[in-house]
């Protein structure tokens, strides 16, 4: 049985055991799902994925945290600044909005069925590898022990499938403002359709870089996205004075419309 809807590349690293896992988890389904194993860690692997054919990639990985709290996490890879951890300087990937929250908000049901109770969290953009394809990573975190947790794998397999059968548009924006993990636009990425604040994500600028985005890198964030952004949302209170004028001015530059969390 072949998914409907877009072509969708599930990429893993085998030096990865949580991306292993989902990987394994996937083929047990017995759906017939496009997956690539690659051999160089995966915020590497550009070399890698650079002919492949597909409308989009899904990264399945670890996520690794010095807390090493138990959570599932989604983000747009990309690098708002310095490329430290792969990809390229000041180039983000280009988002997959709706697929990417739809898979969060699959996870964030499937938790609870099994009592795994995890937390679902979407971080900021970050990390490689650089892609022209749309994409996103899903992930186990945030030990050895998660890594190899095999319902943790199932739950995230569960969700990377069943985000393609019932495809869904939903308002995109862009994220500025708070953390890595930004609490502030989770809740948005976790509402449903019938809450006013349900919006999908394209990128999320953390505050951390906000003194140092220039405008152009700031600018992917709202054109590099398989669907069109139609707001920027700001964490008001996760932004300094001088920092939200600065947002303020490309904002204005745009010409696109923004609100407060």
């Amino acid at each position: 049985m072949r998914l409907e809807g877009d072509c969708m590349l599930v990429v893993y690293s085998s030096k990865d055991p949580a991306g292993t896992a989902i990987a394994n988890q996937l083929r047990k389904s017995g759906v017939n799902l496009d997956l690539l194993e690659i051999g160089s860690e995966i915020i590497h692997c550009d070399a890698e994925i650079k002919d492949v054919k597909a409308d989009y990639i899904v990264f399945a990985s670890k996520h690794k945290s010095e807390s090493e709290m138990p959570c599932l996490t989604v983000h747009t890879p990309g690098n708002w600044s310095v490329a430290e951890k792969g990809g390229k300087d000041r180039q983000v990937c280009i988002a997959a909005p709706s697929k990417m929250k739809t898979v969060a908000m699959n996870m964030a049901r499937h938790v609870e069925l099994p009592n795994l109770g995890w937390p679902v969290y979407m971080e900021c953009t970050h990390h490689g590898p650089a892609t022209n394809v749309p994409c996103f990573f899903v992930e186990i975190g945030s030990s050895e022990k998660e890594w190899r947790n095999e319902l943790a794998a199932k739950i995230v397999a569960d969700a990377i499938i069943s985000h393609t059968f019932k495809p869904y548009k939903w308002p995109v924006a862009m994220g500025v403002g708070g953390g890595h993990y930004c609490p502030a636009f989770t809740k948005y990425e976790l509402a449903g359709a019938t809450e006013t604040n349900a919006w999908a994500f394209s990128q999320v600028l953390p505050g951390y870089h906000v003194d140092s985005v220039d405008f152009d890198t700031f600018k992917q964030g709202i054109e590099r996205s398989s669907e069109k952004v139609e707001k920027v949302l700001l964490d008001w209170k996760g932004l300094k004075g001088a920092q939200r004028q600065k947002i303020l001015e490309f904002i204005g530059r745009i010409g696109i419309g923004w609100d407060k969390t």
